[in-house]
């Protein structure tokens, strides 16, 4: 094979390895933007992570979204927090204001909802 038919197939060759990643790099920064935090949610209680009043966290079902909910070391939520397996056996709503902590979704505030 002549010298300019190999230096032409490694130009291409090198060529759509720049175009593939180009590509990949492209790709990794076209993510699509992260939903924000809800700040409040209402919804039922369907599993309560703890023991006793122990409790570290509790899953909540929002119109039809599942969330994990966790219980922040700094607040006082006025009750003890076995009180949630209640929500869970009775299926009785709760409204949350929430705060997002490195990801996470901490329960500001846990509150009947009326009937």
């Amino acid at each position: 094979m002549p010298i300019a038919s190999r230096t032409g197939m490694r130009r291409a060759s090198v060529a759509v390895a720049l175009i593939a990643l180009v590509a990949l790099l492209a790709g990794c920064g076209s993510a699509e933007p992260r939903d924000p935090a809800p700040s409040e949610l209402t919804g039922l209680i369907v599993e309560v992570d703890g023991e006793g009043s122990d409790i570290s966290s509790f899953r909540l079902d929002s119109l039809g979204e599942d969330y994990e909910i966790f219980i922040a070391p700094d607040v006082d939520y006025g009750f003890p927090l076995s009180h949630l397996r209640q929500h869970e056996r009775d299926r009785l709503p709760v409204r949350c204001r929430l705060d997002e902590r490195k990801g996470r979704l901490y329960a500001l505030e846990i509150a009947d909802v009326p009937s």
